[in-house]
């Protein structure tokens, strides 16, 4: 597969000398294109590359196991190493979808982690993009919206990686079919009780379907693009206003409160978010209310499981006195979604002689809301809302707001030139 724009698809991708690197196929035209097209270019630039290509089995569809062995045949075919990775277990019957997305993104991260892959690479498109601005806009999350982020860290440990987000479908489907490929149409691709096949079907359909797409994905990238910079102006923020003083106590000074609205906000939810934690930020239009009740004195609010307590002198944000667990934590154990307990000698015992330069009700009222720790257990701050999922937009920011919490740092994008050339 050569020649053409297709051919570039991967230029911008800084890959190192003997990586290994997999592709994520599941026999659609999309995946399939992203299979060639990757083996193509490493064929020709980087021979010392490994690619491995992997398909999910998720099991919901009587044929999901014979399109896995018909990408396994064609992956024999061309040379390239091949997992199936079927999706054991009782499968949910209500929010299947987010399920089965959960899973797919385990079994090939783990994959990813016995390989010592760098990335694994996806094929969502241009299309997909455009079908997800859609419809986002249409449950009223904003103008354009982000959309599909070119990058998501899974779990902290392993990017997934989407190189074909400006390329379309047609483009991918014309380029398999100049060379002999096919693929499988998924029978769900069809069904219209899915809001993403209706979009579909209404860009196909109208007389500037493609207008209104092309639209969309302007919208999206430029929506993504200030979504960075935000994200960027707001770890500057904290960086420069926002302290840790003392166990799940958050200082932020109150000349942060003469920062721009937006960068503020973005902030703040973030705050809440972790001390809270909770996987979704607060709403937006809430923590603008907060924000103007600050500048205007003293406040005491709770929101998203977090108190947030403006005086004249600071702003202070910790987790609110409600619904903390009271069980000593065991070893292994996600504690009230805000830490990870682990083996170690505890940096917390004799915390409550050392002397703190905030209200000591504060720190007093934060203690109460972190684990009593057993002997031998430390535990490990977790960052919340990008625990599970990090979009390549936020990366700045969580990695900002980690440091804040005394939290690892979130491993660095592979290849962040294609993220630069994505927008």
């Amino acid at each position: 597969m050569s020649g053409g724009p297709l051919a570039s698809v991967f230029g911008s991708y800084e890959f190192r000398p003997a990586a290994t690197l997999i592709a994520a196929v599941s026999g659609g035209s999309d995946s399939t294109a992203l299979l060639f097209l990757l083996k193509s270019h490493l064929s020709k630039h980087h021979p010392d590359t490994k690619l491995i290509a992997a398909t999910v089995d998720h099991g919901l569809r009587a044929q999901s196991a014979v399109e896995a062995q018909d990408v396994a045949r064609l992956c024999e075919m061309i040379g390239i190493q091949h997992f199936v990775l079927p999706w054991e277990g009782s499968k949910p019957t209500k929010g299947v979808q987010a399920a089965a997305r959960l899973a797919r993104h385990k079994l090939l991260a783990d994959l990813a982690t016995r390989e010592g892959a760098a990335a694994v690479f996806t094929g969502h498109t241009r299309d997909d993009l455009a079908e997800t601005v859609i419809m986002r806009n249409s449950r009223g999350e904003g103008p354009g919206g982000a959309g599909i982020a070119p990058a998501t860290l899974f779990n902290g440990r392993v990017w997934f990686l989407r190189p074909l987000l400006n390329t379309s479908r047609d483009a991918l489907r014309e380029k398999l079919a100049a060379i002999g490929v096919g693929w499988v149409d998924d029978p769900s691709n069809s069904d219209v009780r899915f809001e993403r096949v209706r979009v579909r079907l209404e860009l196909n359909s109208a007389r500037n379907g493609r207008e209104l797409a092309d639209r969309a994905v302007a919208a999206a990238q430029d929506a993504g693009a200030l979504r960075m910079a935000r994200g960027v102006w707001a770890a500057s923020l904290l960086r420069r206003h926002a302290d840790c003083q003392a166990p799940g106590l958050i200082r932020l000074g109150r000349e942060i409160l003469a920062a721009p609205d937006e960068t503020l906000v973005l902030a703040i939810r973030a705050l809440l978010a972790v001390q809270g934690g909770t996987e979704h930020l607060p709403n937006r239009q809430r923590v603008l209310a907060l924000i103007e009740g600050m500048r205007s004195g003293s406040l005491r609010a709770n929101l998203s499981r977090a108190l947030i307590d403006a005086r004249k002198d600071a702003v202070f944000i910790l987790r609110e006195g409600r619904n903390v667990p009271t069980l000593q934590p065991v070893e292994g154990e996600v504690w009230d979604n805000r830490f990870q307990i682990a083996a170690g000698q505890s940096g917390r015992r004799g915390e409550s002689s050392r002397e703190y330069s905030v209200p000591e009700s504060l720190v007093r009222s934060a203690a109460k809301t972190t684990p009593n720790l057993p002997e031998n257990a430390v535990a490990v701050p977790i960052i919340a809302p990008w625990r599970m999922f990090l979009p390549s937009f936020d990366l700045g920011l969580a990695n900002e707001v980690a440091k804040l919490f005394g939290a690892e740092t979130f491993p660095p994008l592979p290849f962040p030139r294609h993220i630069e050339k994505t927008f």
